[in-house]
């Protein structure tokens, strides 16, 4: 259940994710973003960067399905895990989020853990 300001936030970016929804989530992020995406080994850093990475992936994050599990938010900082289905394929994720400012923050690194799960029943 969404309960704060911040966990609609970190919802509706989920969402937008989910849904490729580049223009929406470069608007929630600082210009200095870092996003660090651990399965890969790689770090992104800066807007420009975090939207051509996202332009990338467009193919394959548009989302049949997304179930956040777990939602939590603490002052600059938020979690978010759950799973995402895109054709045959099922991901369980977890990001770590922290903002810049704790009221109307924007995302100013975010650790991405991705795995997955297609074949566990």
């Amino acid at each position: 259940m969404v309960t704060t300001k911040n966990q609609l936030f970190f919802k509706e970016f989920n969402e937008a994710f989910a849904r490729s929804d580049i223009a929406f989530l470069a608007d929630q992020v600082t210009d200095d973003v870092v996003w660090r995406l651990h399965v890969e080994g790689r770090i992104i850093e800066g807007k420009e960067n975090f939207v051509k990475k996202l332009e990338e992936m467009r193919m394959d994050t548009v989302a049949i399905e997304l179930n956040i599990d777990q939602l939590i938010t603490h002052g600059k900082v938020a979690s978010v895990n759950g799973t995402m289905s895109m054709g045959t394929h099922t991901y369980a994720f977890c990001d770590v989020y922290q903002l810049h400012a704790h009221k109307d923050g924007k995302i100013k690194v975010m650790d991405s853990y991705v795995h997955d799960v297609s074949s566990m029943k």
